[in-house]
């Protein structure tokens, strides 16, 4: 979806989560939100939104979830904002934000320009040759990896989540949530993720030297020959 959100949102009463995350919203966020007040859930997430997080925000009093990440938001936190008291989750990464008057320390890592193309469902997909039992190079609790190739030949991987078990929903929620807003360099970067209603993933980077089981494994024996 593209253009403004609509002031008329701010309308909503009964709402108690907004998702619209990863699409193409622009302009202000407006200030009409801020009369949403048993809205307990908003993600605006993976946008372009511009201009300041309206002080308004500070009337939502039943929020306990706020993820303005990865937008073009420019301005500082509003104070007013510690009103808050329900607030449990609040994430601003990625933006233009200033702190104190002075400008935000720089991210270490900028979204890489693959995640600024939106890997489409059918692009995984050929991406992975349609989940090939070839690409496939690992395996978890609730669901698989596959190694796959872009068009823009980047290499990446894919974790496909298994729709078939209850748990596997609630897990692709819990680590889009936690995984894409985490920048360290021991763990592996989410680039994107991708869902609808049949289909959930985690597109991340592709790690070539294999797992970290395969060399634990190789200690763990080489240990053991050494004893013995």
């Amino acid at each position: 979806m593209v253009g403004s959100l609509p002031p008329e949102s701010g309308n909503l009463k009964a709402a108690t989560l907004i998702d619209l995350s990863m699409n193409q919203f622009s302009n202000r966020t407006p200030r009409e939100i801020g009369g949403l007040q048993n809205l307990a859930h908003l993600s605006l997430r993976q946008n372009n939104l511009q201009g300041a997080i309206p002080d308004s925000m500070s009337n939502m009093v039943g929020l306990e979830f706020l993820d303005l990440s990865q937008n073009n938001i420019s301005g500082i936190i509003p104070k007013s904002l510690e009103k808050l008291q329900n607030l449990k989750y609040f994430n601003v990464s990625f933006n233009k934000l200033y702190r104190r008057g002075k400008s935000a320390p720089q991210q270490a890592e900028s979204l890489s320009t693959v995640t600024r193309e939106r890997i489409s469902y059918y692009e995984l997909l050929q991406a992975m040759d349609d989940l090939s039992e070839s690409n496939l190079i690992g395996f978890g609790g609730f669901g698989s990896v596959y190694k796959g190739v872009l068009r823009s030949g980047t290499v990446i991987a894919v974790k496909v989540f298994n729709l078939q078990l209850d748990a596997a929903f609630k897990s692709f929620d819990m680590e889009c949530e936690v995984l894409c807003s985490l920048r360290h360099r021991n763990l592996v970067k989410v680039i994107t993720s991708c869902s609808n209603l049949d289909f959930k993933a985690l597109v991340l980077d592709y790690m070539p030297n294999g797992s970290l089981e395969k060399y634990c494994i190789r200690t763990t024996t080489s240990s053991t020959s050494s004893r013995a």
